[in-house]
């Protein structure tokens, strides 16, 4: 009924179509104003009851090119008709790719939005453990989608060759009609590197646009070349709003949906993609999340030549560090004891490190100078040797780290 009302749909022969008829009636109309209902609807009614719908006596009021009668046969024209609404009506949809021509499909869908391509098969364990996974990543975030692709159906089989798919459960990210450089994964990614891939993915579409704006203005390009971006000023620009007070959730996700389009981008070299997860990692810590920035940072020092470094992945690493060994736990927790008794310089000291470790940097600069208030030679001058660790993690040229250099100054030696 609610299928039959949302389509609009009333006619003299609803009292003697079948109820599988009316059904499909429904859908068909229900399609043209509300695909993505349409698209969920069909799936679940495939899954729940496709030999009724198939062995219908009414299939004929579809009209033209109406599916066969046969379960497998209707089912797979009912998933053939619907591929491309699932795509295109929103994204987090989850969608059955069963033949070359639903593939063809994905390509052009996206143009819009990365879809993960999800190569599995059934008696494929690990591939079990990693589908909801992705699935709920899908759904969560609202920003791709997931096509599902069983390496053993032979219509697949030109597909599952051409991309040398050779172990399971793989993904690989399909955006903009193209595969995309660095998206393999292989195996089942542990939690922080699947946060770090969905991390990089989410910021695949809008990062595009970022890049392609870059070209504005810039040298001119050969005729009929798209000009290649600066990448190298779009890292340095967001990086330097990352590093400023008071950086807010919205400058965070346009950082990493612009580190995201120089990792995507087939024109961007070597250390442009080094730095580019610098960035996303430190988008990460900016949002609490030292696990993904760990796993960011080894991706990127995995990608350095021989002996090559990097300022801001050696300044990356040893805040990492700092954090890791810090061990404070998180601000709510360290505030809490703080509060409770003020004159705890331990928990002042812990309070210090996870300000430091969510990118508050200034309130972490003030925690730790006023342990040197409180007492300048606690616990071996941890205070003041937790400033100067601090200080170098910022960087000389930090306006911070003159700022409290001097007021470091001013509390020792006057």
């Amino acid at each position: 009924p609610e299928v039959l009302d949302w389509a609009g749909w009333r006619g003299p022969r609803a009292t003697t179509m079948s109820g599988a008829g009316l059904l499909l009636r429904g859908l068909l109309r229900l399609r043209r104003t509300e695909p993505r209902t349409a698209a969920t609807l069909c799936r679940r009614i495939f899954s729940l009851a496709a030999p009724v719908v198939a062995s219908s006596r009414h299939l004929h009021h579809l009209g033209p090119g109406a599916p066969p009668t046969t379960t497998e046969a209707t089912e797979a024209w009912w998933r053939r008709a619907y591929a491309s609404d699932a795509v295109d009506a929103g994204l987090g949809e989850i969608i059955e790719v069963q033949s070359m021509k639903d593939f063809q499909s994905l390509a052009e869908a996206s143009k819009s939005a990365p879809i993960i391509l999800d190569f599995y098969a059934d008696w494929c364990g690990p591939c079990k453990t990693l589908s909801p996974k992705l699935d709920q990543a899908a759904k969560a975030s609202k920003k791709f989608n997931v096509a599902k692709i069983d390496v053993e159906a032979q219509d697949l089989a030109p597909l599952v060759q051409h991309l040398k798919i050779s172990s399971l459960p793989t993904l690989m990210v399909l955006f903009d009609g193209q595969i995309i450089a660095n998206s393999v994964v292989v195996g089942v990614p542990d939690d922080g590197k699947f946060a770090a891939y969905v991390k990089m993915i989410e910021g695949l579409e809008a990062s595009k646009a970022a890049a392609e704006g870059e070209g504005e203005g810039g040298p001119a390009a050969a005729e009929g070349e798209e000009p290649k971006p600066d990448f190298k000023a779009i890292i340095t620009e967001h990086m330097g709003k990352l590093s400023g007070e008071g950086v807010s959730k919205d400058v965070v996700a346009e950082a990493a949906r612009a580190f995201s389009g120089v990792l995507s981008h087939e024109a961007s070299e070597l250390g442009d993609a080094v730095r580019a997860k610098v960035g996303l990692a430190m988008c990460a810590l900016k949002e609490g999340n030292a696990d993904v920035a760990r796993q960011l940072a080894r991706s990127a020092e995995g990608d350095c030549a021989e002996n090559q470094k990097f300022g801001e992945l050696e300044a990356l690493k040893a805040q990492l560090d700092f954090i890791e060994q810090g061990g404070a736990g998180s601000v709510s927790e360290a505030q809490a004891r703080v509060d409770a008794d003020p004159g705890d310089l331990e928990a002042l000291h812990d309070l210090a490190t996870a300000l430091f470790a969510e990118g508050r940097s200034r309130e972490a600069l003030d925690a730790a100078l006023e342990i040197v208030r409180k007492d300048k030679t606690w616990n071996d001058e941890a205070g003041r040797k937790l400033l100067v660790k601090l200080f170098d993690l910022l960087g000389k040229d930090d306006d911070l780290v003159r700022v409290y250099r001097q007021k470091l100054s001013n509390v020792l030696f006057i």
